[in-house]
């Protein structure tokens, strides 16, 4: 057996705020959103907030959902209450992204109140539309078993989906589920190899692949 399929055992997902970030922080073509996100980054906190406000997020829901997230993250207590109001803001317009994030949150208790059923409904809502976030993170769900019915054949399926839409991290996990259902190294690889330039779980289990038994050549 592989050392790297030991990493399984915690799959590879980040704590829920970070994972959040990461969800937001992709590429964006919506100039205020990039605005906002500057202007957090480097401590302009009350700057970032006078570039959208709460009426705008009807129109403006990437920046708003960017806004709300990086709240969180930079602007400190004083402003969780605000930055629950951009996120559900944008979520209820229709930010798929901000959906995620709201979702995690309400599996997780975070910030939210917690509710696992209102929480997995946004997940598979933005599944079901084709969003790799959604697919990425309603997989943990169906791995893990804890607020749905276990099902590693229909994790697999969407962090594979996942994978293939492009999302950084599900590579790992597709190819780590997919060695452990049907033991085969070469698809296996193929997951790890898509990840490895992203992520070090990803290259680290690339490399074991290649050099240890049952995949790799013996010394």
């Amino acid at each position: 057996m592989l050392a790297v399929f030991l990493f399984f055992k915690v799959m590879r997902k980040q704590l829920t705020l970070f994972l959040c970030v990461v969800a937001i922080n992709a590429c964006s073509a919506d100039n205020r959103a990039v605005e906002v996100t500057a202007l957090l980054e480097s401590g302009k906190i009350l700057s970032a907030i006078e570039v959208v406000s709460i009426d705008e997020c009807s129109t403006e829901n990437e920046a708003c959902a960017f806004l709300g997230v990086g709240l969180l993250k930079f602007g400190g207590s004083e402003h969780i209450e605000l930055a629950k109001r951009y996120i559900v803001a944008a979520a209820n317009s229709g930010n798929l992204r901000a959906k995620v994030v709201l979702g995690n949150f309400k599996i997780e208790g975070s910030y939210f109140d917690k509710s696992p059923v209102e929480g997995i409904a946004l997940l598979k809502e933005v599944a079901s539309l084709g969003a790799s976030e959604g697919k990425y993170y309603l997989a943990h769900q169906f791995y893990s078993g804890k607020h749905v019915k276990k099902d590693v054949k229909k994790a697999l399926k969407l962090f594979t989906e996942a994978s293939m839409l492009g999302h950084k991290y599900a590579h790992y996990n597709a190819g780590v589920l997919y060695y452990e259902l049907y033991k085969d190294c070469q698809i296996t690889e193929q997951f790890f190899a898509r990840g490895a330039q992203f992520d070090e779980h990803a290259k680290v289990a690339l490399e074991q692949i290649r050099a240890e038994p049952p995949c790799g050549k013996t010394q």
